[in-house]
C-alpha cells in the first residue's frame, strides 16, 4: 500500500481508489458482512458514468466524483464496481484509451494523442493501452495504411 501511495507516476484518483478499496475490504472482512447485489443501476451512478464519458480526458478527483454522485468514497467505489464491473478510475482509463485510439486512427501523432487523452506522456499512454487493447503500433500501421489508400485514391481521381 505504501508503494502505491508514494509512487509519483500514479494519479491521485488511482491512489484514492486503492486506499478506499483497501479500507472497504477491511471493514467488510472485520464486520463479516455480505454485499447485497442490486441489479438496477441508481440514477446517480448513471449520471456519473455519463459525466465520466464526457470528461474522461480531464484530471478528476475522488472528492469531485463523490460530490457529483452524492455518495461517500467507499460507497461510490463499491457501488460503481458492482454496477459497471470496475472502479471509477479503471472506467476513466478505459475511456481515455478508447479516445486515444480514435485520435490515432484519425492520424493524430501519438504524443499529441497521449496528452489530449489525459495521460501524462506517450509512455504512460502506451503502457495502459498495450495492457488493455491491441498494441499502438498496430493502430498506427492501420492508420498509415488507410491514409496511403486515401492518398492513392485522390491521385487516381485527380
Amino acid at each position: 500500500m505504501a508503494a502505491i501511495l508514494l509512487d509519483d507516476t500514479r494519479e491521485l484518483l488511482d491512489k484514492q481508489t486503492q486506499v478506499i478499496e483497501y479500507l472497504s475490504t477491511l471493514m467488510h472482512t472485520l464486520d463479516n458482512q455480505k454485499l447485497v447485489l442490486d441489479r438496477q443501476t441508481p440514477a446517480a451512478l448513471n449520471k456519473l458514468a455519463i459525466y465520466l464519458n464526457e470528461h474522461c480526458t480531464e484530471e478528476l478527483s475522488l472528492d469531485e466524483l463523490c460530490t457529483l454522485s452524492g455518495y461517500s468514497p467507499s460507497y461510490l467505489i463499491r457501488s460503481f464496481r458492482q454496477h459497471f464491473g470496475m472502479t471509477p478510475h479503471v472506467y476513466i482509463v478505459n475511456k481515455r484509451i478508447q479516445y486515444g485510439q480514435q485520435q490515432l486512427k484519425k492520424g493524430i501523432s501519438i504524443i499529441d494523442t497521449a496528452v489530449n487523452a489525459g495521460f501524462s506522456d506517450q509512455a504512460h499512454f502506451q503502457t495502459f493501452s498495450s495492457s488493455h487493447t491491441q498494441p499502438i503500433s498496430q493502430i498506427l500501421n492501420q492508420s498509415l495504411t488507410i491514409r496511403n489508400c486515401l492518398q492513392a485514391t485522390r491521385l487516381t481521381l485527380d
